[in-house]
């Protein structure tokens, strides 16, 4: 059976990146896919501010923030 390394979530709304965000976080290389270009770039700050707040909680290193983004 192959191991499942990366995956592709289309939708970068509220339920999609919070799912993309969280398969970032268990070490899997995510693609977030959205038609409107507006929403994917709000995806991209909303989950760069949950890492950071991740960080400031010491809940992750910067580091392991870095390797997530």
């Amino acid at each position: 059976m192959r191991k499942i390394n990366k995956i592709i979530m289309a939708g970068a709304g509220r339920m999609g990146y919070l799912i993309a965000e969280i398969a970032a976080k268990k070490g899997f290389e995510v693609i977030l896919y959205n038609r409107g270009e507006e929403t994917l770039n709000k995806a991209k700050k909303l989950i760069e501010l949950d890492i950071e707040q991740s960080i400031i909680k010491e809940e992750i290193s910067r580091e392991e923030g870095n390797t997530i983004l």
